[in-house]
């Protein structure tokens, strides 16, 4: 039962969110985004997860033994999880 309540409310809410006619306004801002800037943010954010990586690589260096690939695996695991 608690789950069918939560789906309803989740359903009304995203039709909601979907009838606002502001939509557009929000489509036209991403129009504006040039690719250059696009990929300049996606390159800018992939080196904050390498750099949060290398901290947690130092901090735990002597339970992690210079395995990065696995530093770097958790902290985007831990971003998806706490983002979704």
């Amino acid at each position: 039962m608690k789950r069918a309540v939560s789906i309803v409310v989740t359903l009304a809410l995203l039709a909601w969110l979907a009838s606002d006619a502001r939509w557009k306004m929000v489509g036209d801002a991403f129009d504006r985004v040039t690719p250059a800037a696009f990929v300049a943010v996606a390159v800018a954010l992939f080196v904050t997860y390498v750099l949060r990586a290398l901290r947690v690589c130092d901090e735990f260096r002597g339970e992690v033994n210079g395995r990065f690939g696995a530093c770097l695996r958790v902290i985007l695991i831990h971003n998806a999880m706490i983002n979704v």
